[in-house]
């Protein structure tokens, strides 16, 4: 088997955050808008966290480079950041020998004024309808070893031995997408090219929603502040 990244993604939760949570931004009674939206990160391709347990930052990385954010960060600029993700988890009380939590991650960009707010997708339908509505999604999810690899389409399965947490960016929402005949959501990955298509993969809704009830979590930066 070739030398995967360290997954290293720590489940971290705070009860405050359900008073962050993404739908206060929608509107009252708006239905949900089942359409296809991608949104595209502006990189010259996929970052690369190589063997190190560093997912979380990478995946704050890949969100800060897509649409409608588009910072310039590479994978140089995800690892000399890297240490401020892991001073937020210590004021916290995480004394972790390795990884980080998602939390950890949005506090330290909130500080360096790369967002001006974060909030949180409970569930799958907050998930796709933030997709849809605002932009792409930071989740914090189990890992599997049948997760290590995609199909020759892209397509992610979700089974196998449970090898740890990862921390990844989701920039689209595809209904009844022509290849799988079913609806998927797609995810970039920081492992570089060599993943998926070109970095990126597919994910069934059943088996997202099933990795978000584990422990899942999802997190999205917004220039708009959720709480008054």
């Amino acid at each position: 088997m070739p030398d995967f990244p360290i997954m290293d993604r720590k489940p971290h939760f705070d009860d405050a955050s359900w008073e962050y949570r993404i739908r206060r931004l929608f509107g009252a009674g708006e239905p949900f808008i089942k359409r296809k939206r991608i949104w595209t990160p502006r990189l010259a391709g996929p970052l690369d966290q190589g063997r190190e347990g560093r997912c979380v930052i990478f995946g704050w990385g890949a969100e800060l480079a897509a649409t409608p954010y588009r910072h310039i960060v590479n994978d140089d600029w995800c690892n000399r950041n890297w240490h401020k993700v892991v001073a937020e988890d210590r004021k916290m009380g995480n004394n972790w020998s390795d990884g980080a939590s998602v939390l950890a991650g949005a506090k330290a960009m909130k500080n360096e004024m790369k967002i001006r707010y974060y909030a949180w997708a409970f569930g799958i339908n907050d998930v796709l309808e933030t997709l849809v509505r605002k932009g792409p999604v930071i989740l914090g999810v189990n890992w599997y070893d049948s997760m290590y690899y995609t199909d020759q389409q892209g397509l992610v399965k979700v089974s196998g031995k449970l090898v740890g947490g990862h921390c990844i960016m989701t920039n689209g929402y595809w209904p009844n997408h022509p290849t799988f005949k079913e609806d998927v959501v797609m995810w970039t990955n920081s492992w570089g090219p060599s993943y998926g298509i070109n970095g990126r993969g597919y994910v069934r809704i059943s088996d997202l929603d099933r990795l978000l009830r584990e422990d899942g979590e999802a997190c999205i930066p917004t220039d708009t502040p959720v709480r008054a």
